[in-house]
């Protein structure tokens, strides 16, 4: 189930864009909580004031501009009225902050912004989008900047046919279970043969969506991103799902600057789901 769900925001169109998807999203399955969050890192100065003195001034002083800029953007943001929301901003680093709230307020999911097709290094909030959904203990929806809000009705979950745990795919379950989506399982390979091991494992997978409708699909290409993103256009996906395990192919797929075009260059939303 996704109850609540945390968005980072540092005010920009791209952050507006997440928040307006995170709403209609919210409002389709019934979220309890939608949670703004923005974080800013003091500076640390010196002078003829005290350290505790000067944060504090500081402090106060950009809360008062946090709020004004939530205002501002609650104002933009008509899809917010019909989802129940509040707002939290927090002097810590984003990555932090957002591991932090999310645990302690029990997040299901969060929903972050990118730049899109164009922003390969262009994330809002730095690369820190890139930071917090490789390393989220709780599933991240980034939202491309162009992207709109459509009922999810296909999901591609790029596998490497590892064995998953039942919990890595229950958000997935839960969008089938109110989208009625196909999840569609793509395996991108280099290779014309699958390997007997890769197929014990599909097998493994298959077990894990038994009663719900989904497709696998073998795909040969020596460009991950050229046949997953093919395979998006041809088939309309609405979302793109990964596993960026802390092991194996996906995660050291991750940590190549190259790859990051996966997540970064694709004009639909995609969801990092952890192991």
């Amino acid at each position: 189930m996704i109850k609540r769900i945390l968005v980072p925001t540092d005010f920009s169109e791209c952050a507006e864009n997440a928040i307006r998807y995170a709403a209609r999203l919210a409002k389709d399955i019934n979220a309890t909580d939608l949670i703004l969050l923005n974080a800013y890192k003091l500076p640390v100065t010196y002078g003829e004031m005290t350290i505790s003195a000067i944060a504090e001034d500081l402090i106060e002083e950009q809360e008062h501009e946090v709020e004004l800029e939530f205002t501002n953007q609650i104002n933009k943001l008509p899809e917010l009225k019909e989802v129940p929301h509040y707002y939290v901003h927090k002097n810590a680093l984003i990555e932090d902050a957002v591991a932090t709230m999310a645990d302690e307020l029990s997040i299901d999911l969060i929903v972050m912004g990118t730049k899109g097709a164009h922003g390969i290094n262009e994330i809002v909030l730095g690369t820190n989008t890139h930071v917090i959904t490789k390393n989220s203990k709780h599933p991240v929806l980034v939202i491309p900047q162009n992207a709109s809000y459509r009922a999810i009705q296909d999901i591609a979950l790029a596998t490497d046919y590892k064995a998953l745990n039942s919990s890595t795919v229950d958000v997935l379950k839960f969008f089938n279970r109110i989208f009625r989506s196909n999840i569609h399982l793509v395996h991108i390979s280099d290779k014309e043969i699958i390997t007997e091991e890769e197929i014990a494992e599909a097998k493994s997978v298959n077990q894990h969506f038994k009663n719900i409708t989904h497709h696998f699909h073998f795909i040969i290409n020596k460009d991950m991103e050229e046949g997953i993103n093919s395979y998006i256009r041809e088939k309309k996906i609405d979302m793109l799902a990964l596993i960026p395990r802390k092991h194996g192919f996906f995660y050291s797929l991750f940590n190549k600057s190259h790859s990051k075009k996966l997540i970064y260059h694709t004009e639909i939303p995609l969801l990092a789901i952890p192991d």
